[in-house]
């Protein structure tokens, strides 16, 4: 049997817990990644080569989310995966992170330490507003389904996700973002525990 987890914590920039989260996430046993591989180095060239799948996507909460009837793997949906940046500020965080490959980190391979399990972990530290986060998606992403106006950073061209895995938070955390009330940006830090076969 597949064992995967999700953790969710969001810090202050001086380190402090300010809001955590787990679970199982049972539902991450199958999604679609270029070339059938869980990480690949090769086919992001629409980034710049910056960053590879799969790509991790925030949703924020709203008044849809009341009448969501809940994750189907077979009809996989949810409310506000048309989304975007919302920001010129290029040094914002775009909502949706890919794993960055300059940083080894973002990709553990199975150990002791991750309880022989595939960790992915995403970061955002410097969200262009605060956000109300109510789900966080996983998408492979294939390369004939994107292409370089998916962030919406320049033209603040919305982008739509088809969210392959979805974790859905019992209540919204907040997590500030650099427009607001503090003018300090909280750290979102998503790690996502996968055990898959044939990872690469």
């Amino acid at each position: 049997m597949y064992s995967n987890r999700v953790e969710i914590v969001v810090k202050s920039q001086d380190g402090e817990i300010l809001h955590q989260y787990a679970k199982d996430n049972a539902i991450s046993d199958d999604f679609l990644v270029p070339s059938l591989r869980i990480f690949d180095n090769s086919t992001e060239a629409s980034f710049g080569g910056t960053f590879s799948s799969p790509f991790a996507f925030l949703l924020p909460f709203g008044t849809e989310w009341a009448t969501y009837p809940g994750w189907d793997p077979r009809n996989p949906w949810a409310p506000y995966t048309n989304t975007l940046n919302n920001s010129l500020n290029f040094s914002a965080n775009t909502l949706i992170l890919g794993l960055s490959k300059s940083s080894p980190n973002n990709l553990t391979a199975p150990s002791t330490a991750t309880q022989y399990r595939w960790k992915m972990f995403y970061s955002w530290s410097q969200l262009p507003n605060d956000l109300n986060l109510k789900a966080i998606g996983l998408t492979g992403m294939q390369t004939d389904v994107h292409n370089s106006i998916l962030f919406g950073a320049v033209t603040n061209t919305p982008a739509n996700f088809c969210p392959q895995t979805l974790v859905v938070l019992p209540s919204p955390f907040l997590v500030h973002g650099l427009t607001g009330s503090t003018g300090i940006p909280d750290v979102l830090e998503v790690s996502y525990f996968i055990s898959v076969v044939g990872a690469a």
